[in-house]
Order: C-alpha cells, then sequence, then structure tokens
C-alpha cells in the first residue's frame, strides 16, 4: 500500500508531547505506556472529528510511524490498544492494513460484563445495580412510549411457546429497554443483564426450576409491559421486584467451581440458548470460556488448553474459535500464547481499559449528550445517597468537591460500596471530565468549579458526610440540573 493512502489527517500537532517520543534508554516502560494511550486517543479524537467510516484504511504500522513522528513501538502499542477495543482491524497479507471496524455498543457490554465477573461483584451488587437501572429505564420508557412502540411491544407478547420462552424473554426486555431511547443506560443495563447469562451456564437449578423462574421473569415482564402503556410507574416497579427476586435466584444458583455439575449446565445451557436463536455460536463460546474461566476462580495466567484440546473440549469449528478467541483478546479475558508455551491462557481484565475503551467506543457510536446526562442522574443520585449510608466516610470529598467535577463524580461512584455503580460512574466521569468546568461567561471558583456549581457539589460532599441519603439524593439531582442550564 502507497504512502498516499494514508489518511493525511493523522498527523501530530507540531506542539504535542508525542514528539518527544525518540528512543532513549532513559524512557520507562511507564512512560512509554502513558505515551501509547495518548496516541490512541489521538487517533481515536482524529477518526471521530474526520468522519472516517467503517472499512476506511489508515495505511500500515510503518506509514504511520512516519506521519505521526514517533517511534514504532509507540505506534503499535496505540493501535494495540485501539485494536482491542474494536476500534480498528489490523490484517495482514498482501491485502493487509488498519482499517476502522464498526462502532460496537455489544463490544462495550462484552467488556464491562468480563471486568465485573472478573472482580467477582456479588449478587446482591447485581441486584441493586440493576434495580438503579431498571427504575430510571421504566420511567423513561413510560415517558417516551409512541403508539408504534405499543404495537412493537405488544407483538412480543405472542411468544408464548415453551421452546420460544427464552427468546420471547430476550426480545420483551431489549423491546423495552429501546422504548427508554436512551442509549447509555442501554448499554450498562445490557451489561449486568449479561451476568445472568452467565450464572445460567453454571446454574445448578433443576431442570424445572430454571424452566419455573425464566417462566415467572417471562410472564412478569408482560405485565411490566402493559403496565408501561397504562402509565402506571408504581406497578412497573413493583412487578421489577418480583422479576429481580427471580434473577436472584439464578444468579445465586451459579456453581463457583468447574466440575461435572458446571459441564451438564453448560449442555443445559447451550441448548436453550441455541433454541432461543439469541446469539451465533463464536458469541455462546465466548460465553462459555468466560464462564469457564469464572467457575475456575479466574487463575490470571493459567494455561486453558492448547487449540486442538479447546476445539475438543467445547466441540466447535476453528473459524468459529478463533473468531471468539480474537473477541476475548480484545477485552483481555484471554491470551492466545504461539511458541513452546503455546495455547489459551486467562488474561487479567484492566479497569482503567475498560474505562477509556468505553468512553472512546460511545465517542464514535455518536451518542447524543443527552444521554450521557440521563444516565449520570439515574446512577450519581442513588450513588450518593449509597455514600451517605456508609459507615466511614472519606474525610476529602469536601476538598474534592472544590475541583473538576469528573474525580469528584468517580469518588462518589467509589464511596457507595457497589462496585458496577463505582464502574459506571467512573465511565460516566471521564466522559464528562471538563465539559463544562472552562465553559465561557460562568465566573469559577479558584479550582475551576463555576461558583454556582461549587456551592451544590459542596452540598452533595456535605449531605453525604452527614449521612443524609435523602438529601445527598436530592442535591445530586440538583447539581445535574445545573449542569443542563
Amino acid at each position: 500500500m502507497s504512502g498516499s493512502h494514508v489518511n493525511p489527517r493523522f498527523m501530530t500537532d507540531a506542539s504535542s508531547p508525542l514528539q518527544s517520543d525518540s528512543p532513549s534508554p532513559a524512557d520507562t516502560d511507564s512512560r512509554r505506556e502513558k505515551l501509547a494511550d495518548r496516541l490512541a486517543a489521538q487517533i481515536q479524537d482524529q477518526i471521530v472529528g474526520g468522519g472516517l467510516t467503517e472499512g476506511s484504511s489508515l495505511g500500515s504500522e510503518a506509514e504511520l510511524t512516519d506521519q505521526l513522528g514517533v517511534s514504532r513501538w509507540t505506534v503499535r502499542e496505540a493501535l494495540n490498544i485501539l485494536e482491542n477495543e474494536g476500534t480498528i482491524l489490523i490484517r495482514r497479507g498482501r491485502y493487509g492494513g488498519i482499517f476502522i471496524a464498526a462502532p460496537s455498543a455489544d463490544s462495550i457490554g462484552m467488556s464491562i460484563r468480563s471486568y465485573l465477573e472478573f472482580v467477582r461483584v456479588t449478587v446482591d451488587e447485581i441486584v441493586e445495580a440493576r434495580r438503579i437501572l431498571d427504575e430510571a429505564t421504566l420511567q423513561l420508557a413510560l415517558e417516551r412510549v409512541t403508539p408504534a412502540d405499543i404495537v412493537a411491544l405488544r407483538q412480543q407478547q405472542n411468544l408464548e411457546s415453551e421452546t420460544e420462552g427464552l427468546k420471547a424473554g430476550f426480545v420483551q426486555y431489549e423491546t423495552l429497554l429501546a422504548v427508554s431511547r436512551s442509549p447509555v443506560l442501554q448499554t450498562f443495563v445490557r451489561a449486568v443483564g449479561q451476568l445472568g447469562m452467565s450464572a445460567i451456564l453454571r446454574s445448578t437449578l433443576s431442570d424445572a426450576q430454571l424452566s419455573d423462574t425464566m417462566r415467572v421473569v417471562r410472564l412478569k415482564r408482560r405485565e411490566q409491559i402493559e403496565a408501561v402503556i397504562a402509565n402506571r410507574i408504581g406497578r412497573a416497579l413493583s412487578i421489577e421486584d418480583t422479576i429481580l427476586d427471580a434473577t436472584s435466584t439464578l444468579l445465586e444458583s451459579a456453581c463457583p467451581s468447574h466440575d461435572a455439575e458446571t459441564a451438564a449446565a453448560r449442555l443445559r445451557a447451550l441448548h436453550l440458548l441455541d433454541n432461543a436463536r439469541r446469539f451465533k455460536r463464536p458469541e455462546l463460546l465466548m460465553q462459555e470460556i468466560t464462564s469457564d474461566i469464572v467457575a475456575r476462580g479466574w487463575p490470571v495466567g493459567e494455561h486453558l488448553g492448547s487449540e486442538a484440546e479447546l476445539l475438543a473440549r467445547y466441540n466447535v469449528s476453528r473459524s468459529a474459535f478463533r473468531e471468539a478467541v480474537r473477541s476475548l483478546e480484545q477485552i483481555g479475558v484471554v491470551e492466545m500464547r504461539t511458541g513452546r508455551r503455546s495455547g489459551l491462557k486467562s488474561g487479567s481484565p484492566n479497569p482503567d481499559k475498560v474505562v477509556s475503551g468505553t468512553v472512546r467506543q460511545f465517542s464514535r457510536l455518536g451518542i447524543a449528550a443527552a444521554s450521557f446526562q440521563e444516565a449520570l442522574s439515574a446512577i450519581g443520585a442513588p450513588a450518593a445517597a449509597l455514600a451517605a449510608q456508609q459507615s466511614a466516610i472519606e474525610s476529602d470529598l469536601r476538598e474534592l468537591a472544590r475541583g473538576p467535577i469528573g474525580p469528584f463524580f468517580s469518588a462518589i461512584g467509589s464511596m457507595s460500596g457497589n462496585r458496577i455503580l463505582a464502574l459506571f460512574m467512573q465511565i460516566l466521569a471521564v466522559n464528562e471530565a471538563g465539559s463544562n468546568d472552562d465553559a465561557p461567561g460562568r465566573k469559577a471558583k479558584p479550582n475551576g468549579h463555576p461558583a454556582q456549581e461549587y456551592d451544590v457539589a459542596l452540598a452533595i460532599a456535605n449531605s453525604i458526610c452527614a449521612g443524609d441519603a435523602s438529601l445527598a439524593h436530592r442535591n445530586f439531582l440538583a447539581l445535574q440540573a445545573f449542569r443542563a442550564r
């Protein structure tokens, strides 16, 4: 591929510190990684800002190195980051090169789910996060449902046969999520929902118990749809409690070890999921491999088997296996090694990479700012209330309220005691950072907050430190209302 095919937008600003990246013995691995992260962010910004679409070529690694004026190592690491996040595709061979991949909310959900499984979030954390997310989603669906939506929702209720039971549950829920028209919340809801999928693969419930549990969810979801259509939010939320009770039963039934019982559960789940026609074989295999790693206790670096052994174990084709492994490698779940120590090894999902990758994918999806604000209000206010209920309150929260809003939001998430909410708040905080702090014409406090915004942020900190959950919830919503002006 000739240099003329390289997009001219991919040029480093002459004033950028990236220009100082020349090989030097003084460079540390940490510094190089930071440079690679910054370069990946720069390329991502230029992909979005330049309006480049799926399939566009960025040239070759060597051409990008020349164009960007940085070391080949930094370019290679930056490209690895973008490939792992699903932003680009790297093809080898005669027609190879670096190409822009299609943006995908599914890749975000899988990345988040894998990290949450890696840190072993509890059933209580999952149910608590689901209750908060579903309440917000249902409220938005109730406000935004249209006559056309009502027709679509009721069509899904016709999937009544037992063979279509699981499919009905998936379709009903997806249709209800779509009515909310809140893509950020929808992505978070799906990510948490995928934890239930993993539980199905390891469930110790009997066939009858599993069937009854899923039937309850399906029938209650149907009632919930009618409550949304009738504009009865109280009824819709009451039904959600029943659904979450059933979900909790399923999650608690997931076997924590890797044995014959989980192998039988996996075969049963695969049969159910295959009948549901919801997933392609590589997608199911991704669920299987991740579930097996979870059942082993997620031992980082453990050898899971050679390609031949895994093909036999999972009874899949080589093409389906390699597609699944490539996707799992992108989110840090596994690593396929070649050579003397070849084989598949369990990886270690990195929370910082999950956050940065999610923010970059959201950027590529072109999601409106209003959707992020909705998600921040829906998650941040309950997180502030939960933080106020914790016995140990960080003394520096008031100080954080004086600074940039992003770290303040992240701290509230961390203090909530729920690692799912903490991750979502961190994602939203990184996306939000700096968006309003320097708006023109607004008088700011010395550390960057607009004056009134600072006062409301400090009120949140004070209510959390005082243990006043109700006031913390109210003040967070007040801050969001102020920032929306």
